[in-house]
């Protein structure tokens, strides 16, 4: 008897942005969004973990703010930083675009990451991060904007 199942393997993890996570709306469909942003993150010398723009979410490794490069784990919590992207159909030709830039407060292994994470504070180094990858997203989509009446 040949037995098949189905399994369901995504990117996108089963989380939500922390609500102090910069949120914006871009006219733009999320895969291009996200490719947006995407591009504007490897720009900075971040390396990703996992990306999908069909799914609308991208995760890069652990990146050093001091040295300014990129590591599989966390063993300095005080200088690295994970971002996470998320973008989201809003309306028919605009999409939600979720930028959060975190630390670890600590090293705990018994602690699952995301209960020891914290988003980097305003005009932080990491705060820095996710304006620059949020504002490079949105100006690269300004110029696809459809003109009205055209």
């Amino acid at each position: 008897m040949l037995a098949l199942s189905c399994t369901s393997i995504t990117t996108r993890p089963n989380i939500r942005p922390f609500p102090l996570a910069s949120v914006d709306t871009v006219v733009g469909d999320p895969a291009a969004v996200l490719e947006a942003a995407r591009d504007a993150v490897t720009a900075l010398g971040i390396q990703m973990r996992a990306a999908s723009p069909a799914e609308g979410y991208l995760e890069t490794r652990w990146f050093d703010l001091v040295t300014h490069r990129s590591h599989r784990s966390n063993t300095s919590p005080e200088r690295l930083v994970r971002m996470r992207v998320w973008t989201d159909l809003v309306t028919p030709s605009e999409t939600q675009l979720v930028v959060e830039t975190v630390y670890r407060s600590t090293i705990d292994p018994s602690v699952p990451d995301r209960e020891v994470e914290l988003v980097a504070s305003p005009g932080s180094p990491g705060d820095s991060l996710t304006q620059a990858v949020r504002s490079e997203a949105k100006k690269r989509l300004e110029g696809k904007v459809p003109k009205a009446g055209g």
